[in-house]
């Protein structure tokens, strides 16, 4: 495995794996600490051999939270011994979920589209993203270095890019900061090259299809500007929709920051 930029995970099977550590917080000389949380796209091209020896001999992985759809999870399985693989679905990706047939999907209703769903994701989606938090939080999780977790959709970017951010806001990271994390999907992942060629009955207009494989910052500051005019604060959406108290935001960030 290589660090590609200091940030995507060379990992063969994936193109947006990432490390969720290495960024400074609100606070002078702590940042987050490497190794213990990572982000990706789909899991299930991994070859077994490297799911062994990258997954769990160097990254040390234990627990994969998996927000795909359950016919995402029929239509591209994995399973990795020794790492237990949690399902929490939400939704469908959103080229899944926002194709319809018969309905022209054109850009401009393509973009609008997304913001609305970043946006409603944050309430409807709460009880996964509590999950992944509460197991960050509980006592089912070292920090020692001997064991990491992974949560990941099927291109890693907007079910997994609010989880991220979620994750991020509440350790003091400047939003900023989370807006570049979010955008490095255009970088590093490798979206289909054909338009149909994720889900084989799904035919798109390639610029609609660019538009859902790829991450615009609004859609994110979207989810982010909700989070704030609804509940005031990531820590008070954590607290009154999450499900987390102040001792398990107290140890989230014991754990994960340095």
């Amino acid at each position: 495995m290589q660090c590609s930029q200091k940030r995507a995970l060379e990992v063969a099977g994936t193109s947006n794996m990432r490390d969720l550590g290495g960024y400074t917080t609100s606070t002078p000389c702590v940042r987050v600490r490497q190794g213990l949380v990572f982000r990706a796209d789909s899991l299930h091209n991994i070859p077994p051999n490297v799911a062994q020896s990258v997954l769990v001999d160097e990254l040390h992985l234990t627990h994969v939270f998996d927000f795909r759809s359950p016919a995402e999870v029929a239509h591209k399985p994995y399973a990795f011994p020794g790492i237990e693989h949690v399902l929490l679905p939400i939704g469908g990706s959103l080229v899944k979920q926002l194709w319809q047939p018969n309905v022209d999907l054109t850009p401009a209703l393509a973009r609008d589209l997304v913001h609305q769903t970043y946006r409603r994701r944050i309430d409807e989606c709460s009880d996964q993203f509590g999950k992944v938090l509460h197991f960050l939080a509980g006592p089912g999780f070292e920090a020692d270095g001997s064991q990491s977790v992974l949560f990941h959709c099927t291109a890693g970017k907007d079910r997994t890019g609010l989880m991220a951010a979620i994750i991020l806001r509440l350790l003091e990271v400047p939003r900023s900061t989370v807006l570049e994390d979010y955008m490095l999907t255009n970088r590093f992942f490798k979206p289909p090259e054909e338009p149909n060629a994720y889900f084989d009955e799904i035919a798109l207009d390639r610029e609609v299809h660019d538009i859902l494989w790829q991450v615009d910052e609004v859609y994110l500051e979207a989810a982010l500007d909700y989070v704030d005019e609804r509940y005031g604060s990531m820590v008070v959406y954590a607290k009154n929709k999450l499900g987390l108290d102040a001792a398990a935001i107290k140890r989230l960030r014991e754990r994960l920051l340095e």
